[in-house]
Order: C-alpha cells, then sequence, then structure tokens
C-alpha cells in the first residue's frame, strides 16, 4: 500500500510558492524544514524560473505571464488528498440507495472540486 503526506496542504503564496503540510497534530511542532512552516510537498520556484528564494520577487515580475497557471497547478495540488478521500467516498457509496449517505458523498465531492479550481 502506498503512504502520502495526510493534508491539509497549503501554497505557500506569499512566502517562497512552496506547497507544505503542516499538520501539528500528526508531526508534533517538528522543524524538519528548518523554518516551522511545515514538510514541503512540492516547490514551484521553479516553475516562475526561480532558483532561490532571493531571486522570487524577481522571477514572479519577470514571468508573471505564466503566474495564473502556476496558480491553479498549486490549488489542484493542495486539493489532492481531499480528493482522494472524496473519490474513496464515492466508490463506497457508489450504488448506495441511502439517501443521507449520497448526500455526504455529493457534498464531499463538490468541495473537493471546488477546492481543486480554487473555488474554496
Amino acid at each position: 500500500m502506498n503512504y502520502h503526506t495526510p493534508g491539509p496542504w497549503k501554497f505557500m503564496e506569499n512566502s517562497d510558492y512552496t506547497i507544505r503540510a503542516y499538520s501539528p497534530d500528526i508531526y508534533g511542532h517538528s522543524n524538519l524544514m528548518g523554518d516551522y512552516r511545515g514538510m514541503i510537498i512540492a516547490d514551484l520556484r521553479k516553475s516562475v524560473g526561480c532558483t532561490s528564494n532571493s531571486d522570487l520577487q524577481l522571477a514572479l515580475e519577470v514571468r508573471n505571464h505564466c503566474l495564473e497557471e502556476v496558480k491553479a497547478n498549486a490549488q489542484l495540488i493542495t486539493a489532492a488528498p481531499q480528493l482522494l478521500k472524496a473519490a474513496e467516498l464515492a466508490l463506497k457509496t457508489l450504488g448506495s440507495s441511502d439517501e443521507k449517505e449520497l448526500s455526504i458523498t455529493r457534498t464531499t465531492l463538490e468541495n473537493a472540486i471546488k477546492k481543486a479550481k480554487g473555488e474554496e
């Protein structure tokens, strides 16, 4: 069985363009990355042409034509744990006739899709 880093995952758009998992209840208040901001799941700096934190602001200004796509990709990546949970729930309730169970599944799927699209 494969395991992934538990969510929630967050896009650090206002700091270093990484996607991180910060779950004190899972990891405690550990300092795995050296900055107490959570475990890095993905580093999107290269997708805007940046190789270090010091050039991030310049890269964002120069490559601003790709920012919307990078942000949309970040939203999709951060939604991955929620999308997986929704898909597992949908599979479990597929074929169910229990209206309450179907309603919960529908809401879970709708919320996961909204998050993936950045509408949440």
